[in-house]
């Protein structure tokens, strides 16, 4: 490697991963309820696999014809990229002959699969380090009239590891989600909350926080139709406005009656229309309890995939595809692994009446790590909070998907999970705990774990015993103790890379009939909905795990009908 060929490199992974680098602006909480510049559809892009371009790239860098469709992963839109590791550059040209004066312009990206540094003619606007969740630049001082030409470079191969589990997930990347330029008049709506009491499901509470010139004294006026509330709200020094509304007419969101409100929000310079359920949920011992009612969470996990493109799902159209097999299956809950999805999955959700887990995971904690471990879950819940807050079928918080028995480890996520609860009180937290037997001579499990004395639900990961007997009619199943008098959510019984297919069907309903004897049972999700992706490369060199419900191509396996009987005889 030549001098000039190790600095340029050097000056490339600095850029990637300096912590004090470029960052994004406050996030903007409204953006998924406000119209908007898309810039999606196809980007012309370059691989860079050693990182051999610095910024400026020349256009003849960028071959005209080889573009890639954003938002989508790389991965499956060109064979060549299906396991491609490393940088690409994406590139695409728009016009503007916006704004007025005293107009912001925000450059939205509602999430991207790797580390990004974003370039707007010329110039570099910031950085992205975290995978998933959405960000924004500020960046009216960047544009010009007419065209202008918007550059990012990803890297999928230097994921922060605290986000990228290597053992879970494929190893995606690419732009998948929406980009969109908004323009924000001088004085407009930064956030709001509308959510019940969690005290009294009588009253609707919360608030709405403006941002930008002249914020004080401003009338906000809330209406939401159907409940015959119209509300002039004055704001704060601040700029905000909290307002506490009795209400004894609501009909509340539950996945039977997925009831929404129109809610519209107007300022004499800007204006938001949203839909917002209204439920409760609370534990109360061992019990869930949805709107005062005791509830049981028959579920399935849906990694965010797609079967039509065998890649990541980002349409309103996944969505529903996705949500309504669950449906169908019988589940009226779903765990999204294991990371946070597109925003159309919650807000579907929402429609179909689905309770949905949404996962903030992390690989598992090292005590040389802690710290960036620790910074990176607190930044993704967040900025998820954030955009999800007002979405009644958000009912968990999860925010590991393994757990540790390193007690350093724990005690570095409690301030997370108690801040958490603090922030959110109209959710439930949780986190999947490692279990141990309760003594060398028997195979009873338990739960000692600290950290479950700071969750609502304590989840827990079950295995198909090991080594079982094709034809066996006894499953080597272990027995369950607890200590702690709270709800149980048991996942990934399947989570192997065998297909059910291949099990009896007793053993495929016996083992979902022991999983009701595990003591205080509330929910249960047997593992992936559908076949997925492996990561690559992998000890099988298997393309598909296949321990999904459905096939990597949407069909409907035997077992899919077994799970579906089962949960409606629940």
């Amino acid at each position: 490697m030549t001098i000039r060929y190790l600095i340029v490199f050097i000056s490339f992974c600095f850029c990637f991963w300096h912590i004090s680098a470029q960052s994004t602006a406050e996030l903007l909480a409204t953006a998924f309820s406000r119209p908007a510049l898309v810039l999606n559809g196809e980007w012309q892009h370059v691989t860079d696999p050693n990182a051999d371009y610095i910024y400026p790239l020349s256009s003849e860098t960028f071959i005209a014809d080889s573009k890639l469709n954003v938002p989508s992963d790389w991965n499956s839109q060109n064979p060549d990229l299906l396991n491609y590791q490393g940088i690409v550059w994406y590139k695409t040209t728009f016009d503007f002959y916006g704004p007025t004066k005293n107009d912001k312009v925000l450059l939205h990206f509602g999430g991207i699969e790797g580390k990004g540094v974003i370039y707007l003619n010329g110039q570099k606007i910031g950085e992205q380090h975290l995978a998933y969740i959405p960000f924004n630049f500020e960046v009216q001082n960047y544009l010009k009239k007419g065209e202008n030409e918007l550059v990012i470079a990803i890297d999928n191969v230097k994921l922060e590891a605290n986000i990228k589990e290597e053992n879970q997930e494929f190893h995606y990347g690419g732009i998948t989600r929406d980009v969109k330029l908004i323009i924000l008049p001088a004085t407009y709506i930064q956030d709001y909350q509308i959510m019940l009491d969690p005290n009294n499901p009588y009253v609707i509470k919360g608030f709405v926080q403006l941002s930008g010139q002249s914020i004080e004294k401003k009338k906000i006026n809330l209406n939401i139709r159907g409940l015959q509330i119209n509300e002039d709200l004055i704001t704060d020094a601040y700029g905000k406005a909290s307002f506490n509304i009795p209400n004894s007419d609501i009909d509340y969101w539950s996945p039977n009656a997925p009831h929404l409100y129109r809610i519209n929000l107007k300022t004499d310079q800007d204006r938001l229309i949203d839909q917002v359920g209204f439920r409760t949920v609370e534990v109360q011992g061992s019990d869930i309890l949805l709107n005062g009612t005791k509830i049981f969470l028959k579920g399935i996990d849906i990694k965010e995939e797609i079967p039509q493109r065998g890649g990541r799902a980002f349409e309103q159209e996944d969505a529903i595809f996705l949500l309504e097999k669950a449906k169908e299956l019988g589940c009226n809950f779903v765990r999204l692994t294991h990371h946070p999805h597109n925003k159309f999955m919650v807000r579907m959700a929402d429609r179909l009446g689905l309770m949905i887990l949404e996962e903030i995971s992390i690989a598992p904690y090292t005590s040389k790590s802690n710290t960036d471990n620790y910074n990176a879950l607190n930044h993704t819940f967040r900025t998820i909070f954030q955009r999800d807050k007002n979405k009644a079928s958000v009912i968990f918080w999860s925010f590991l998907n393994q757990g540790s028995k390193d007690d350093q480890s724990q005690q570095a996520i409690i301030p997370l999970l108690e801040e958490a609860k603090k922030s959110d009180p109209s959710r439930l937290i949780t986190t999947v705990l490692e279990s141990e037997n309760i003594n060398a001579s028997t195979s009873i499990r338990t739960v000692t774990n600290s950290l479950a004395n700071y969750v609502d639900a304590l989840s827990i990961r079950l295995d198909f015993p090991k080594n079982q007997a094709a034809n066996s009619q006894i499953l080597n199943y272990p027995k369950w103790r607890f200590i702690q008098n709270k709800p149980v959510l048991a996942f990934g019984y399947y989570h192997s890379k065998q297909n059910h297919d291949s099990l009896t069907e007793f053993q495929k309903r016996e083992a979902w009939e022991l999983v009701q004897e595990i003591p205080g049972i509330q929910g249960f999700s047997p593992g992936s909905l559908m076949d997925f992706r492996s990561p690559q490369p992998n000890n099988l060199n298997e393309e598909w795990n296949t321990s999904g419900f459905l096939t990597s191509e949407g069909e409907l396996k035997s077992i899919f009908s077994t799970l579906q009987d089962f949960y409606q005889g629940m």
